[in-house]
């Protein structure tokens, strides 16, 4: 029912638009940013967004030189630049640090405006960016009245995942408005099958178990994003722009361990259903003043995110339940941040830029645990909450000198850095406080070809998120062991340090085509890794600072008319890394993607459009420590798409997408004296059939 009231009330919205007399827009120059800016950068732009059809953020992003996409298992989908990820990559919604309950590919495309992919730091938008930055810049009001219409349906392995979107905005003098809504079912049915084995010193084998999973996992999101501009008669600029987002998921697991030597398992069957809910409130606003010798501008920003969850666990072995376990949790995270940054153009070229920028987040979660055995009888009750606190405050000065056809920029950020975790368990909240002082240097060199070099560098960091800060443990319900451990945050985890140089060369051939190659290298101090160790009889695993990292790499990309008709889009991403911690060899850094690919074809006549995209990414063996090794398949995924547009502002899209279905593998792998122990799973995948239906008013 609600699903209905809602697509009513988007049709309501649009049903207007046939009525409407056209009107004429005119347009400016376009802004090339890739070009413009001294910052090393991509742009997805609006243009781009629409025209590649995609229903998700990540779809969009995968294609992009150097950002790699991870996902399966169960543990949802992580956006990576450099291969790395977890923190490494900062991740900004309308430049600021987004929430960590934010669900990233919930985000629809036709929500965003355009994506910044930024290379490097900056002392305006923030230093932690050891990897690099991701602005997700949300649509802003049309110069005209339009409204945007997209119904989407898609099937996979047997699933079906509608959807349906649009997008209205509208103008009066002195002010504008928009709206977008969407409204997404997304479901990934997936089967797996797990190994387990284990052997001795002498090599001999003395437990082996296959486990046969079947797992369905569905989600449902709303997105709204409501935007008011207003011109006051001063001239001044006040920008309101708030994120609505409403999601639930649905995750049913069910498994049949099979013994083939050795012991059981702690249960030979194993079910549960996990039920989550979250509210996601973002609101951002912004004030533009102009002043007699320069232009300032004030932001402010808060963010309520409630989650709550329900997890039912039954483990049974032949002669019946043995256990019935329910979990509720319940987490309420709520932030603050303010940014204020006055600007001005001094004599010589030079362009002055000083402000500050803060940030305040809290988080508060319960966990309450019932557990039964087999005949319902109550066999333990337990009762947690934990607290956590992050605050965050920076000043920041960055002066841009543009000379003949040299543009310098000299940044200088100081960030302060306080974290606090405690718990019931705790005997009193646990606090660190960290100081980072952040140059950042950064030139661009115009060559009279039209091509440029950039060099960047710059100190970053990687401050803890919450999650691994909460000394909440996170339990494995059947067959915990070394390589299927449980997980505790530490809530005495330090920030992770970082120096860092770029260079980027950019050969431009003419209008949207570009030859370029990057490389870059970076030494973190303090890096977090993750250890385990035997507590009370468990398995567990907790991060920890343990000595540093040395990253480097480089990409290649090239943008190509092929034909008047034909375009060709490829690139090609190396990264490698080294911990000082942990014996080589395979002793990369948090099990980074060493290699990744892409080549895009599109062809345009005529109202129809063809594309095909490949995608590659590199596996291989990680060591996050001395005693654990993993392992993860290469991943190659073929896509192809087409576009009719069947009449000026109607248009038919079909996407068949993972043509290759190649499984995923990943083993876990864990050596000490008495032997190793090693758990492989592998994971089926389906090809994704898509069709959208868009209209444009």
């Amino acid at each position: 029912m609600k699903y209905r009231i809602i697509c009513l009330a988007l049709a309501m919205a649009f049903d207007n638009a046939a009525a409407q007399q056209p009107t004429v827009e005119i347009k400016s120059a376009r802004y090339d940013q890739r070009r413009e800016d001294t910052a090393a950068m991509l742009v997805l732009n609006r243009a781009t967004l629409a025209a590649n059809g995609d229903r998700s953020l990540s779809e969009a992003l995968r294609r992009l030189p150097g950002v790699t996409v991870t996902e399966g298992n169960g543990r949802g989908v992580e956006i990576r630049m450099r291969g790395l990820g977890r923190g490494y990559t900062q991740l900004l919604l309308n430049g600021v640090p987004a929430p960590a309950g934010f669900a990233l590919d919930a985000l629809a495309p036709d929500l965003i405006e355009r994506i910044e992919v930024v290379r490097n730091a900056s002392a305006e938008h923030g230093a932690q960016s050891v990897a690099g930055t991701i602005n997700i810049i949300l649509r802003k009001n049309s110069t005209r009245e339009q409204q945007e219409f997209r119904l989407g349906w898609e099937r996979i392995n047997g699933t079906d995942s509608p959807s349906i979107a649009g997008q209205r905005t509208g103008k009066a003098p002195g002010w504008s408005y928009g709206v977008g809504a969407n409204l997404v079912r997304s479901g990934r049915p997936e089967d797996r099958t797990v190994r387990d084995t284990v052997r001795d010193a002498h090599g001999a084998i003395t437990g082996a178990r296959t486990s046969l999973v079947h797992e369905s996992n569905v989600g449902d999101a709303l997105n709204l994003t409501p935007r008011i501009d207003w011109t006051p008669d001063n001239g001044d600029s006040i920008n309101v722009q708030n994120f609505i987002n409403l999601f639930r998921r649905r995750i049913e697991f069910a498994g049949d361990d099979t013994v083939l030597a050795g012991a059981a398992g702690d249960f030979s069957q194993a079910a549960s259903l996990l039920r989550t809910r979250s509210l996601l409130l973002r609101s951002d606003w912004s004030w533009q003043h102009a002043l007699a010798d320069g232009k300032l501008e004030l932001k402010l920003s808060g963010t309520h995110n409630p989650r709550s969850s329900a997890f039912d666990f039954t483990g049974a072995n032949a002669a019946g339940p043995a256990i019935v376990r329910h979990v509720s949790s319940d987490i309420r995270e709520t932030g603050l941040t303010h940014k204020g940054k006055y600007a001005r153009q001094l004599a010589g070229g030079h362009s002055l830029v000083l402000g500050w920028d803060g940030a305040t987040m809290r988080r508060r979660q319960t966990r309450d645990e019932l557990e039964r055995d087999g005949s319902g009888a109550i066999r333990s009750t337990t009762g947690e909450s934990y607290h956590g606190t992050i605050r965050r405050l920076a000043g920041f000065v960055q002066d841009e000198w543009e000379f003949n056809a040299e543009v310098l920029s000299l940044g200088l950020r100081w960030e302060t850095l306080r974290t606090g975790a405690g718990g019931s368990n705790s005997a009193a909240l646990t606090e660190q406080d960290s100081r980072v002082l952040s140059p950042v240097l950064q030139w661009l060199h115009k060559l009279p070809s039209g091509s440029q070099w950039r060099l960047g560098a710059s100190r970053t960091y990687k401050a803890p998120i919450m999650l691994d800060l909460i000394p909440r443990r996170y339990t494995i319900d059947n067959n915990n062991s070394p390589t299927t451990p449980d997980l505790r945050g530490n809530p005495q985890l330090r920030p992770e340090l970082a120096w860092g140089l770029d260079a980027v060369y950019d050969h431009h051939l003419g209008k949207d085509a570009t030859l370029s190659a990057s490389l870059f290298a970076r030494r973190i101090d303090d890096v977090v890794l993750q250890r385990v160790g035997l507590e009370a009889g468990r398995w567990v695993a907790v991060n920890g600072n343990h000595g540093h990292a040395d990253v480097y790499g480089f990409a290649l990309e090239a943008q190509l008319a092929l034909t008047p008709a034909l375009r060709m889009r490829s690139n090609l991403a190396l990264n490698r890394s080294r911990t000082s911690s942990v014996p080589g060899p395979h002793n990369r850094l948090d099990s980074q993607i060493p290699l990744s690919a892409n080549l895009s074809l599109d062809y345009r006549r005529q109202g129809l459009t063809l594309g095909g995209d490949f995608n590659f990414q590199a596996g291989g063996d990680s060591r996050a420590s001395a005693n654990r090794l993993a392992t993860t398949s290469h991943e190659r995924k073929l896509d192809l798409r087409a576009a009719w547009q069947l009449h000026p502002g109607r248009t038919l899209r079909l996407t068949l997408a993972n043509l290759l279905r190649q499984d995923r593998i990943n083993v876990e792998r864990y050596e000490d004296a008495d032997g190793w122990r090693q758990t492989r799973t592998d994971a089926g995948t389906h090809t994704l059939l898509r069709l959208v239906f868009e209209v444009n008013f």
